[in-house]
């Protein structure tokens, strides 16, 4: 296996911080939450892109991040709807939209937790894939 960039581990520090910002914010400013949880996805998935040493190019869109990193292993398919769901975010409710309802906070709580279980995911990856017993 090629020696993982570690520019990798800046990109899974800062979407960390998204997402600890995405739940301090959940009860109070649900557009900046949004948003927070859309950059966790985006900045964890960009994170294995990095470490699997594939050059990283600008997108928002989770889904083209998504099937990149299918590339490398074909498990990260499952996260292809929570991607597709939260890609958004990026934009809606940053922006003035009357066609944007923001989530109730049961609805605000499931988008968090589902960005948590992409980091957990891919954080899960990286370690499975740094540990001696895979390498040895």
């Amino acid at each position: 296996m090629q020696k993982p960039d570690s520019h990798y581990a800046s990109w899974i520090k800062i979407a960390e911080e998204d997402l600890v910002s995405a739940k301090l914010l959940a009860n109070e400013d649900l557009s900046t939450a949004l948003f927070h949880v859309q950059q966790c996805v985006e900045k964890t998935l960009k994170g294995y892109v990095f470490f699997k040493n594939h050059p990283n190019f600008l997108t928002h869109n989770l889904l083209k991040l998504v099937f990149i990193c299918m590339r490398f292993d074909p498990s990260f398919e499952t996260l292809a709807p929570l991607a597709a769901e939260i890609t958004p975010y990026a934009f809606v409710g940053r922006y003035p939209d009357a066609s944007f309802q923001k989530p109730d906070q049961k609805q605000m709580h499931e988008i968090t937790v589902q960005a948590e279980y992409v980091f957990n995911f891919v954080i899960t990856k990286i370690k499975s894939a740094t540990s001696p017993c895979q390498r040895g």
